[in-house]
């Protein structure tokens, strides 16, 4: 339940940015074009091993083309252990718009960040799909699935990522 409290923190910032978008998008029941904010909660497995994170996720959503996609993985439980490891992305999301939902291809560079009690650094990339379904006017429920390439010990380590969130829609402009 904790780890959810900063996903609904989120959505309600997110709902009062200032981000705009298409009014003519937005009366026609599609998502528009335009910054989407939100968050979601992620399950990465790597090897044997599987840990939950925490993600916060901005992208651009520009139809027909690539926009880009940024987001912040938390593992919460690692803080029980003073330790702060992040899981950032970047990169771009190509933008196929259905209506009332898109399909986002999306790839880029990806890694792993490690801190308390040392540093670790680990780079990677990553490809996969995401998706956006308009649930109201300014909520979509987001999903993605993402196969990422870690470069650990001098060799590549796959890795999967799932994550299943909300995300706030862009503003209709006036």
């Amino acid at each position: 339940m904790r780890s959810a409290l900063p996903l609904v923190a989120l959505t309600l910032l997110g709902w009062l940015g200032p981000a705009t978008g298409d009014a003519q998008a937005s009366r026609s029941g599609s998502l528009g074009d335009g910054i989407v904010r939100g968050g979601s909660v992620d399950q990465f497995r790597l090897g044997g091993g599987e840990a939950t994170a925490v993600t916060f996720r901005i992208t651009s959503l520009r139809r027909g083309t690539a926009g880009t996609d940024v987001a912040l993985s938390l593992f919460p439980t690692a803080l029980a252990y003073r330790t702060l490891i992040l899981a950032p992305t970047a990169g771009a999301a190509f933008s196929i718009d259905l209506g009332a939902a898109r399909l986002l291809l999306k790839a880029g560079a990806s890694g792993i960040v490690g801190l308390g009690g040392g540093a670790l650094l680990v780079p990677g990339v990553y490809a996969g799909v995401g998706g956006l379904v308009k649930a109201d006017r300014r909520l979509a429920l987001r999903f993605d699935l993402l196969r990422h390439f870690y470069r650990i010990g001098g060799e590549t380590q796959p890795a999967w990522s799932a994550g299943l969130g909300l995300a706030v829609l862009p503003r209709a402009a006036p």
